[in-house]
């Protein structure tokens, strides 16, 4: 009988924690004003969370130093991993000796993971704060058993991969262009078939009882330009410039501008249901909350009932300062040269020639 062979794969995840407003934090957690304000806990990534504790713990004698550790939160009983963690400086580089690694071990549900210990001095801590948060990246190396079955697993990856990229080069064809959207003095070139795939909405003005089915053109008078043109390329392409990159490094103004964009881009995908545009937009939204937006998330989260993202501005308003957060929405209120994205107005582009996505 001929033996089954398994192989061992490391599966590798990575994750950047962003801790706003850590030193008022660290603060309430010197003052032992509540257990929430002595532990905070990560979003949960690939059925992990990290812990971390802005000022140590009693228990473990690091009083006034920084602790972190690693939680399972998996529905497997345990999983075979190990990890590692570092703080990251305003360049997004890992801070020279701060990375600490744990050796391979049996990970439990709900169990607690090896504690790193940090004890940096207040000039350490702040020339690695960015804009008040201090970031830290983890890594894990999941231990993966893998039999015969997995070239099977890696084929079809394979195949999936090849069907997008011959439906994006199938896009970049000019013959492929049948229809017109129409936003605003904007006109946009784009693929029956591809609206319809992506949109049950579109499907039905595209293929019901609605004038769409037999004209040539489609008009979007409720979107920006620009904004339609980025639903476009996500619809075509499967990617969207507006979501690719990070907010943390633009200025505020910039960023400002950027969120309002994104919350546009969120609005029309709801309203016309693009399948996966709103999860990438809302993921985004969730990554890019601080001060000068979260007043904005929060409103627009409430309009369109996104339980994730109340959810998660929740979180992000219980450990924030109230008077810094205050202070930040005065800021925003006197001197953002945007309206709120709330109101959803129309913004106007200057006439253009039609063109293609």
């Amino acid at each position: 009988m001929e033996a089954v062979t398994t192989k061992m794969h490391w599966e590798i995840v990575t994750y950047t924690w962003e801790v706003k407003d850590f030193l008022d934090l660290r603060e309430m957690a010197q003052n032992e004003l509540t257990d929430g304000c002595t532990r905070l806990e990560s979003t949960t990534f690939h059925d992990f969370a990290l812990w971390l504790f802005p000022n140590g713990q009693k228990q473990h004698s690091s009083v006034n130093s920084i602790d972190i550790s690693l939680m399972y939160r998996g529905s497997k009983d345990f999983v075979v991993a190990k990890w590692s963690a570092c703080f990251l400086d305003e360049e997004d580089q890992p801070v020279p000796r701060t990375r600490l690694g744990d050796p391979l071990k049996k990970y439990f549900r709900g169990g607690d993971g090896r504690r790193f210990s940090y004890s940096p001095s207040d000039a350490s801590i702040q020339k690695w704060l960015v804009d008040g948060a201090l970031r830290v990246r983890c890594e894990i190396q999941i231990a993966m058993e893998l039999t015969s079955s997995r070239p099977l697993r890696d084929a079809s990856k394979a195949a999936s991969s090849s069907f997008k990229q011959d439906i994006v080069k199938y896009c970049e064809r000019d013959q492929t262009r049948d229809i017109s959207v129409v936003c605003g003095k904007e006109a946009y070139r784009a693929s029956r078939f591809m609206l319809a795939a992506r949109s049950e909405v579109l499907q039905a003005m595209l293929e019901g009882r609605f004038k769409e089915a037999t004209e040539s053109e489609i008009k979007f008078e409720d979107l920006p330009p620009h904004i339609t043109k980025q639903m476009l390329d996500f619809i075509h392409y499967d990617r969207c410039s507006l979501l690719e990159g990070s907010n943390k490094a633009c200025k505020n103004v910039n960023k400002i501008k950027k969120i309002n964009d994104i919350l546009l881009l969120f609005a029309a995908a709801d309203k016309y249901d693009i399948k996966g545009l709103g999860d990438l937009c809302q993921d985004a939204l969730i990554q890019s909350m601080d001060h000068h937006t979260i007043a904005d998330i929060m409103v627009f989260a409430e309009q369109i009932s996104s339980q994730k993202l109340l959810q998660a501005g929740q979180n992000y308003l219980q450990h924030t300062n109230a008077w810094t957060l205050w202070q930040a929405l005065r800021g925003s209120a006197s001197t953002a040269p945007f309206p709120v994205p709330a109101t959803f107005r129309l913004m106007e582009a200057p006439s253009k020639e039609m063109k293609q996505v």
